[in-house]
């Protein structure tokens, strides 16, 4: 529940009519690889790592986001649910002005 008053709103409105706000203006490229995947289990739930390399390309600069994903699944009948996700970076991003912007 949001109550803002009328100077709040406008600068919401400011912020996401911006080319800054969360949809990219002009959108990104990216192309994720995900390789490593290693599968424990225990407790009647799987713990699955894997590593990722994920490259965006935007405004003409390449980015390369490197790093671990750990999730925990949850067996449902014949597929699994997502209990946890977890994304850890490897690396500072130096390339990409300290933010990330993707979805990892």
């Amino acid at each position: 529940m949001i109550h803002d008053d009328h100077v709040r709103l406008k600068g919401r409105v400011t912020r996401l009519k911006s080319k800054h706000a969360h949809a990219e203006s002009p959108h990104s490229r990216t192309l994720r690889l995900v390789t490593n995947v290693r599968v424990e289990s225990g407790d009647g739930e799987l713990l699955v790592h894997s590593n990722f390399h994920v490259v965006r390309t935007r405004l003409g600069q390449l980015d390369h986001f490197l790093g671990t994903y750990r999730h925990v699944l949850v067996p449902t009948g014949t597929s699994f649910l997502v209990r946890q996700r977890v994304a850890t970076l490897d690396h500072g991003i130096v390339e990409a002005g300290g933010t990330v912007s993707i979805i990892l």
